[in-house]
């Protein structure tokens, strides 16, 4: 059964509405994204520096699926699915460590760091006990930046096709990802779609109205789109005469421009005008009406202290912090049984939303979920 409630939902959102409320409240929708936007995309989960040793692992989950991330003994970086080929218990409990192998913690089967069955007990009992066919399940890995991509689909394309210009558009931020250590992460648990959180980053038509310091450190007038397959790119030049963030931002800062990328569903990097830095951020989704959203600074080693850094990290939390009350009030409109269809600007600052809205559509027409 289809899930929109509407025919030709596709062509009304190509002529600007908005999708259907219930692509934003409802639970089954919410289930199919996770099968079809989640878990066949491309989805960041961590960077290098978390598995730099040989031997280091940490956890997460993808849309449901728990995986684990390693550093395997020939430097490699693999992933699995975080699950016994015994009994399907979790292998590894921890969020993160080091270790010689991955041994389940219920009977001990153990598993090299490539994800190979090394051991388990009295296998040698066992008829037709075959290890080479019960290693771990394998998840496309990738990295970007120095950042960590899995896939869940086995048919999906590498990350580095994946990414398109996104690569190109790093290179012109005039800062070096290599030269860059996390330093602090912010989360944000918003009451709101995982849809409406994105949506509000593709724009900045709301920023006169909700960003008053933001609209003095950028020339919104000046702002650039370009809606790529799998990337969206907002490129908007510092504003002459700004009357915010001075205090980090000068005629020599590093960072000249603002400029704002999303990959293809929800890895959102941020340079704002200002010292060498990068902002990543990436939604974690809970439910239909929940999202967390993880904000991470990374900055050149030793610069994070600085009065200029800190009043950068400052800035963007105010921004993000009155994001999160524009998206909670979004999702109660959209939770309204009166809700209408809503109508994008397609011409006038909000033609990047109403490209998502086609990744969307088209995410669920590949799926045959939708027309």
């Amino acid at each position: 059964m289809a899930i929109h409630v509407q025919p030709d939902v596709t062509e009304r959102v190509r002529r600007g509405a908005t999708p259907p409320a219930e692509w934003y409240t409802s639970d089954e929708v919410f289930r199919a994204e996770r099968e079809f936007v989640f878990r066949r995309n491309w989805v960041c989960v961590g960077h290098v520096n978390d598995v730099a040793e040989t031997g280091a692992f940490f956890t997460t989950e993808v849309a449901g699926e728990p995986v684990v991330v390693t550093r395997a003994q020939d430097g490699e970086l693999r992933a699995f699915l975080n699950i016994c080929r015994h009994r399907c218990s979790k292998v590894v409990l921890e969020k993160s460590g080091r270790r010689r192998t991955l041994q389940c913690h219920y009977h001990a089967w153990t598993y090299n760091l490539d994800g190979t069955l090394r051991s388990a007990p009295r296998f040698d009992r066992q008829p037709g006990f075959d290890r080479e066919q019960l290693g771990l399940g394998t998840v496309g890995v990738g990295e970007f930046a120095g950042f960590i991509f899995v896939n869940l689909d086995p048919a999906a394309d590498p990350l580095s096709t994946f990414l398109g210009p996104l690569p190109d558009i790093l290179a012109q931020s005039g800062v070096d990802p290599g030269s860059l250590v996390f330093e602090r992460r912010i989360e944000y648990d918003i009451d709101a779609n995982w849809k409406i959180v994105v949506e509000n980053y593709l724009e900045c038509y709301h920023c006169p109205v909700a960003h008053r310091a933001l609209v003095g450190l950028i020339d919104v007038d000046q702002y650039q789109l370009t809606g790529y397959e799998h990337v969206s790119q907002q490129f908007v030049p510092a504003a002459e005469n700004g009357t915010s963030g001075r205090d980090f931002y000068d005629k020599g800062a590093t960072v000249q421009n603002g400029s704002y990328s999303l990959l293809w569903p929800d890895f959102m990097m941020l340079f704002q005008p200002g010292p060498a830095h990068l902002n990543v951020m990436y939604t974690r989704p809970v439910s239909a009406d929940r999202t967390v959203l993880h904000s991470d600074f990374y900055f050149p080693a030793g610069t994070a202290q600085t009065e200029e850094c800190t009043a950068l990290v400052e800035f963007i939390d105010l921004v993000q912090s009155e994001d999160k009350v524009l998206c909670e009030s979004v999702q109660e409109g959209l939770s309204s049984s009166t809700a209408p269809v809503g109508y994008t600007m397609t011409h006038a600052g909000e033609e990047l939303v109403n490209h998502f809205h086609l990744m969307v559509c088209r995410a669920f027409a590949e799926a045959g979920l939708a027309d």
